[in-house]
């Protein structure tokens, strides 16, 4: 099991059971973001390695395909750090070669936003019930087909088939339940705003 797929099984599990305790949804939020982030990164280094830097350094790319004992002088990349790209340049280079719908580029994009509002500040712009749309609409479904995509014949753990969070039903029957109470509320607020304001 990657450190992707742990997060983002620990990060279903405290979505499921936030309610309305912010400090889980922001958890939540944090995780999503991680796995989401490392599982684009995955996928762009299977594409081409150089893909995940934050520039296209020569020194970089030494050090990212363990070319140092090529090399005729040693010392060339002895201050050099790897430097991956941000989580928007990443997201915009793997939207090169895998098709993501706008609407999903569009959450991912927020959902980071969202993750830096909670590690930053502390509170997020964003209301509960639109960061549970987020979350239901687009971003654990996108996670979801990534998966799937990436990893077609499962996880073997131990030997066994293991079913993770995001590939359960009753996992996905939950998240369908949050989904629609989310928007419920929504539709009660944005009604009393219309009507009060």
């Amino acid at each position: 099991m990657h450190i992707a797929d742990e997060f983002l099984e620990e990060a279903i599990g405290e979505f499921l059971e936030s309610g309305s305790d912010e400090s889980r949804l922001a958890s939540c939020v944090v995780k999503v973001v991680a796995a989401t982030e490392l599982l684009l990164k995955e996928e762009l280094e299977a594409i081409c390695p150089a893909l995940i830097l934050e520039k296209l350094d020569p020194k970089q790319i030494i050090i990212l395909y363990e070319l140092e004992n090529k090399l005729t002088d040693k010392n060339l990349v002895a201050r050099t750090q790897v430097k991956t790209a941000r989580f928007e340049d990443i997201l915009d280079r793997v939207s090169l070669f895998v098709k993501i719908k706008r609407s999903t580029l569009r959450a991912l994009k927020d959902i980071y936003q969202v993750r830096n509002e909670f590690l930053h500040h502390h509170k997020a712009s964003f209301d509960e019930e639109t960061i549970n749309i987020l979350l239901t609409e687009q971003i654990f479904p996108f996670l979801r087909k990534l998966l799937r995509r990436m990893q077609p014949e499962g996880i073997s753990l131990r030997g066994r088939r293991w079913i993770p969070l995001v590939e359960k039903r009753e996992v996905w029957q939950a998240v369908e339940e949050i989904r629609k109470k989310s928007i419920n509320q929504f539709k009660i607020r944005l009604t009393k705003k219309l009507l009060y304001h």
